[in-house]
């Protein structure tokens, strides 16, 4: 318990003074030179008292009196006992975080025509700001290049097997199949339940097919390569069973 800077002044001055009385009344045997044993530990506790308030540390006749140097020990081992807790905190933290992107959860099918009542309004109205009617809007905006459309069928197969096989071998909890398509290569490699050569495999159509994903050109030498590697590849992958 950590008493009240108040209090401490308090006891001193009244230790201090009583003190002083019993001074006082051996004041006599003192000068004559005929000091107990107990007047003597009474002096130098009682000069201790005096010199405290100006120094940390005060030794007199072998008696060492500590102030400031206890309560220092004690903040230090405190703010040491600190940083350890937010260094084990720091390297917790880090330990837990995964590198890979939980995405969030789709929403379920119930809540779809409500969600999608709010986006047809909400689209509605920016048409409307652009002078153009949502009558003239049909699904054939929705267009893909041939050859972008079958790097983006490859990417499909092949990460739709690697979660088969995923929730098929691994430990955790399924709301962990949303981890990134190369993670899970690798973690399927590891437990050899793939080919290192496999993986490797999955990792290049993964970087070839990906810039299409994202709007980006495709070209010749990317469609090659996916269509003669990506039908072997699918057809490997739905092979693994347990």
């Amino acid at each position: 318990m950590k008493l009240p800077n108040w209090f401490k002044i308090l006891w001193w001055i009244l230790l201090l003074i009583g003190l002083s009385v019993f001074l006082l009344k051996r004041y006599s045997d003192l000068i004559v030179g005929k000091p107990t044993g107990l007047d003597m530990l009474v002096l130098v506790v009682w000069l201790a008292l005096l010199l405290l308030p100006l120094f940390q540390e005060v030794s007199l006749f072998g008696l060492t009196f500590k102030k400031e140097f206890e309560a220092l020990k004690t903040n230090v081992k405190e703010e040491v006992a600190s940083i350890r807790a937010e260094i084990r905190n720091s390297v917790d933290i880090q330990t837990q975080i995964s590198p890979s992107i939980v995405l969030p959860p789709s929403p379920p099918d119930s809540q779809l025509p409500a969600i999608k009542k709010e986006i047809q309004a909400a689209l509605e109205e920016a048409l409307s700001k652009r002078n153009l009617s949502s009558a003239t809007v049909f699904e054939e905006v929705l267009v893909t290049p041939p050859d972008t459309e079958i790097l983006f069928r490859a990417r499909y197969n092949i990460e739709r097997e690697l979660r088969r096989i995923w929730l098929l071998y691994s430990q955790q909890p399924a709301d962990r199949r949303f981890l990134p398509t190369l993670r899970i290569a690798q973690s399927l490699a590891e437990w050899n339940v793939i080919d290192r050569g496999v993986e490797g495999a999955i990792r290049e159509v993964w970087l070839v097919a990906s810039p299409a994903i994202h709007g980006q050109p495709v070209t010749q030498a990317k469609v090659d390569f996916v269509k003669g590697v990506a039908p072997k590849l699918v057809a490997t992958l739905k092979s693994i069973n347990p």
